[in-house]
């Protein structure tokens, strides 16, 4: 009771500073939400959809299928090149490159099967739409092309006048605002993004807190206490939970600002227990820094580290489906990355199944056992630390 005592104690001295920083990341974390249910929440038009078009071929079918395209998306000009091309993609200048290699319509003459290339931002709206369009003008064209026993430049003209009239009447594509999958995703966001807010605040806060317990004087103080050494770390845990919950009380409030009656579903549930899991790895990195790190610039350089190192490369920041395969092998000794696969595949759900959670439930136990290794290292260092 006096140890909890002197947490509150310690609590209360240290509030105003603890507030002000949880405030800052707080705040930070609602923008950060806030602007992608912005991007990502307004109606679209065919029109709103920005592809490029990188013609090689400069031939009388892509010149035709660039001009369809134009009429049904908003053709955008990019550097042609590798780099160009994957920097337009990240930074979402267009959706979806289609690339038409040389020799396209002389391939096609000859009676050969060509392909045409793309690149595209994985599950984008736009990227399917565009898939949708092309695969109507190509297949629209194959069908009358099949009409005729032999192809000359002439009889391309031909059918793609053919193929231009029968698409032209085309069919109206809507996506509405505020569909289950588009709030799913921003659900994946909003709790993706929550996860740094949560280390970056957990750790430091647990931190600054139990430093004071590791002080030598007061540690020397309580290494003569009565209580066991198992007794006062598993109630210097308990305690730090206490701010752990606080952070993620707040986090989880933000959410239900931002989100709404979207986090009273199945996916919301699990995404909060998700979270909760994150929370209790924070607060065991909490503990570990405490009993490595004993000046305060270098807890804090800790902090900032792992919280932004853990969510840069783990899919926190970088959606999952556009990190390398290198980055996620490296990734998969985070527990973020579970943390992120694990909202993943919640917003996958469409009901509940144990089949269908399996997978899911694994990515808890992982985020479990980084706790308990994290938390034992904590634990290693601190009896370390008592016999130097």
């Amino acid at each position: 009771m006096t140890e909890f005592r002197t947490f509150l104690k310690i609590l209360k001295s240290k509030f105003l500073i603890i507030m002000i920083y949880v405030g800052i990341f707080t705040v930070m974390m609602a923008a950060g939400i806030n602007d992608d249910k912005n991007k990502g929440g307004i109606s679209y038009s065919a029109y709103n959809f920005n592809i490029a078009v990188i013609d090689q071929d400069k031939s009388s079918f892509s010149k035709a299928i660039t001009s369809y395209i134009e009429k049904n998306m908003s053709l955008t000009d990019i550097i042609q090149t590798e780099e160009g091309m994957e920097d337009a993609l990240f930074e979402r200048i267009v959706e979806y490159i289609l690339i038409i290699p040389k020799h396209y319509q002389e391939d096609l003459l000859s009676g050969k099967n060509p392909k045409m290339k793309s690149k595209k931002v994985p599950d984008a709206y736009g990227a399917k739409f565009a898939e949708t369009v092309i695969s109507q003008y190509v297949d629209t064209f194959y069908l009358y092309q099949n009409q005729f026993d032999s192809m000359d430049a002439r009889m391309v003209e031909t059918v793609l006048e053919l193929t231009d009239r029968s698409v032209e009447k085309g069919t109206a594509v809507t996506v509405k605002n505020q569909s289950l999958s588009s709030d799913k995703k921003h659900m994946i966001t909003s709790f993706n993004f929550a996860a740094y807010t949560i280390l970056a605040c957990v750790i430091w806060v647990v931190g600054e807190i139990l430093s004071i317990y590791f002080e030598k004087n007061l540690s020397r103080r309580m290494s003569v206490s009565p209580i066991s050494q198992t007794k006062q770390n598993m109630n210097l845990i308990s305690y730090s939970s206490i701010t752990m919950l606080i952070i993620w009380g707040i986090s989880m409030a933000v959410n239900l600002v931002l989100l709404g009656e979207t986090l009273w579903s199945l996916a919301g549930f699990l995404m909060t227990v998700n979270m909760f899991l994150i929370s209790l790895v924070a607060l065991a990195c909490g503990f570990a820094v405490a009993t490595i790190f004993r000046s305060k610039n270098a807890r804090n350089a800790a902090a900032n580290v792992i919280a932004l190192a853990f969510s840069f490369i783990s899919g926190i920041f970088v959606p999952l489906s556009m990190l390398s395969n290198e980055v996620k092998s490296i990734a998969a000794f985070t527990p973020t990355y579970w943390y992120a696969m694990a909202n993943e595949k919640i917003g996958e759900l469409d009901g509940f199944s144990f089949s269908r959670c399996k997978e899911i439930f694994q990515f808890f136990g992982i985020e479990l056992l980084f706790f308990v290794m994290v938390i034992s290292v904590g634990l290693v260092s601190k009896r370390q630390g008592r016999k130097d």
